[in-house]
């Protein structure tokens, strides 16, 4: 309950924040109505936040393994990353991968692997999963999560393909999505 006059100055597009127990100020959000921005006044999107920032946890589900074995390309999404060009502060991606499907009598385990491929240059294996399903014949999920931290420049074309070395015969139970994030 605010019991005397407020003061206090904001600056135009600027998300205001209690400064004192009545006053108000800026915060660091900018909004110009069409984008946010944290740390900058000119969002390059939706949403932007322009320096350093934390996260305090990714959990990954994947193996460094990646068998040799017989893959079929089931989708693939690509991306163009807003890293810093010249630093190490490249964009991180954020891989989210789902395969399933009904195998049959003589599989009894699925791998999914997520390949990699920077614009244009050399496919290379990014991550993989399996699932062993001991029940043949029904369906079969494989889950796969993984943060690829290897610093991708602004403007590069990135390419992320999903493969299964057990090809489905309807190939509506899959996805796969490529987050960047900005460092």
């Amino acid at each position: 309950v605010i019991t005397g006059f407020l003061e206090g100055t904001g600056t135009n597009n600027y998300i205001p924040k209690w400064t004192g127990a009545d006053t108000l100020g800026n915060s660091q959000i900018y909004d110009n109505g069409t984008s946010v921005g944290i740390g900058t006044t000119s969002p390059g999107g939706k949403f932007h936040i322009a320096g350093d920032f934390y996260n305090q946890a990714v959990a990954q589900s994947g193996a460094t393994y990646i068998p040799s074995l017989s893959w079929y390309l089931v989708t693939s999404v690509t991306i163009t990353a807003h890293g810093e060009d010249g630093t190490d502060n490249g964009s991180a991606v954020l891989i989210d991968a789902y395969y399933s499907g009904n195998l049959d009598d003589s599989y009894y385990g699925l791998w999914v692997k997520v390949t990699k491929q920077v614009s244009g240059g050399t496919e290379t294996d990014l991550c993989a999963a399996v699932n062993t399903c001991y029940d043949a014949g029904y369906n079969c999920g494989v889950s796969l999560n993984w943060l690829d931290t290897s610093g991708i420049s602004a403007g590069q074309s990135v390419t992320y393909r999903l493969y299964t070395e057990y090809p489905m015969e309807d190939y509506t139970n899959y996805s796969l999505r490529a987050v960047e994030i900005k460092r």
